[in-house]
């Protein structure tokens, strides 16, 4: 026997592994990794691969260390996993490490997250209660039509002498002061306002109603501590202001040429009116499906119980803080709040990714017991619906999908594969449920 072992499991998910190589394996690992490396040894004084072995063990005993110790631990942890039929779901984390020596057992210890053996599903108790169907209602659709409207918006400057009224666009210079002294952040020498939006504070927008294209004015505005700008926190900014231009708002009429602009299908806008709502009526459809999809889900989770890895729950969880994170941040929400949040955000995390955890390794039960099969179709399928909601092509999608996020451990089409085998059984889990 060239290896020891000791294989302690801490928990059903958590296992410490020591592992004692003999010598003489420890010898062919180094001999192996010397007589390699003599062949293309540089060594100063000698032509390449001349050198004496001893020699090149003084001047690459380092990098021999390192990558000997690499490939014994590797080596026999898959030996050991194959052995017991560990199934491991995070690489081993590595907590005592000897450096390998000639003539000498060389030593780890490591410790193992192991996937957790899920119970079976207690299909008797899948009881859900139903959600209220909605329909797409005429305000629904009058509502998308609005913003259709909204998209086909534009500007004209004005050639008379009117004042800025309230939806026109201004086109303004400014500058913000704060005791005499102009703060750029704070000023700039043409920007466009559209009023109404909410671009900028209300009183800002006051202050700019009823001028006229020349005019210029003075006003002062309080900010607040929390503000972006460290310059005008807590401050009073007075503002010295020009009125560019003045541009008025024009939006289209609801009629058939808005319809034909949208998509040249459209003969009127009465076709525009259907689509919309046949859109409307398979995304609350879907919407629903997806509310069953998320109590049936909830309902598994809360009625089985077993243990999970503390590491990969932590790992999860840090990952998804980080993407809550950043997702406020380009919502816009001040660095301060967030870090106010923080203890927030984290618990939120950890509870998302308990959940997640223990649902994924749920459907992966179900996959199992039910021989559920992610087949070709339901690529297409998948590839085909994005590729409608994108208005790219089938080919371009497929080209995305074939390629690999740096960070991930698999391909985007691997991924996409996982996701339609979770979904399939969910949605068998929905078939298997009872809707009260």
């Amino acid at each position: 026997m060239t290896i020891k072992e000791n294989l302690q499991k801490n928990s059903s998910v958590q296992a410490r592994l020591k592992i004692e190589m003999a010598p003489e394996r420890v010898n062919n690992h180094l001999n192996t990794f010397y007589g390699g490396l003599a062949k293309r040894a540089k060594i100063q004084g000698f032509r390449p691969g001349k050198a004496p072995l001893d020699l090149v063990k003084k001047v690459y005993g380092e990098e021999a260390s390192n990558e000997v110790t690499q490939r014994m631990v590797s080596e026999s942890l898959m030996e050991v996993v194959r052995k017991h039929d560990l199934k491991l779901i995070l690489p081993p984390t590595l907590i005592a490490v000897d450096s390998p020596k000639e003539n000498t057992s060389f030593t780890f210890e490591a410790e193992l997250d192991l996937k957790p053996e899920v119970p079976e599903i207690p299909w008797d108790k899948l009881e859900i209660e139903n959600t209220e169907k909605q329909t797409a209602t005429p305000e629904m659709i009058e509502d998308q039509l609005k913003e259709i409207q909204d998209r086909f918006t534009h500007y004209h400057a004005i050639h008379d002498d009117r004042p800025v009224k309230e939806d026109d666009m201004v086109v303004v210079r400014y500058d913000g002061l704060v005791d005499g002294q102009k703060v750029e952040q704070a000023s700039t020498d043409r920007q466009e306002l559209a009023l109404g939006r909410g671009q900028v504070a209300e009183d800002f927008e006051k202050a700019v109603l009823g001028k006229k294209k020349g005019d210029k004015s003075t006003f002062t505005l309080p900010f607040p501590e929390t503000h972006q700008v460290e310059e005008v926190r807590g401050k009073d900014v007075v503002f010295e202001l020009e009125i560019l231009e003045i541009q008025s708002k024009h939006t289209p009429e609801l009629n058939d040429d808005l319809a034909k602009k949208v998509n040249p299908k459209y003969s009127c806008l009465d076709e525009l009116r259907k689509e919309i709502e046949t859109n409307l009526v398979s995304s609350l459809e879907l919407q629903q499906t997806k509310n069953l999809q998320d109590k049936v889900g909830d309902k598994l989770v809360e009625s089985m119980s077993f243990e999970i890895s503390p590491r990969q729950k932590q790992m999860t969880a840090e990952s998804l803080a980080r993407d809550s994170i950043q997702r406020m941040f380009q919502a816009g929400i001040k660095e301060d709040d967030i870090k106010g949040r923080q203890a927030e955000i984290m618990e939120a995390s950890a509870k998302n990714a308990e959940r997640q955890i223990r649902l994924a390794y749920i459907l992966d039960r179900i996959a199992r017991d039910q021989e559920i099969k992610v087949e070709k179709v339901d690529i297409d399928k998948r590839l085909q619906k994005t590729a409608s909601a994108t208005g790219l092509s089938v080919s371009e999608i497929e080209k995305y999908y074939s390629q690999k996020d740096e960070e991930e451990s698999i391909s985007r089409m691997d991924k996409l594969k996982l996701d339609i085998l979770d979904e399939k059984s969910l949605d068998y889990a929905l078939s298997k449920a009872r809707i009260k």
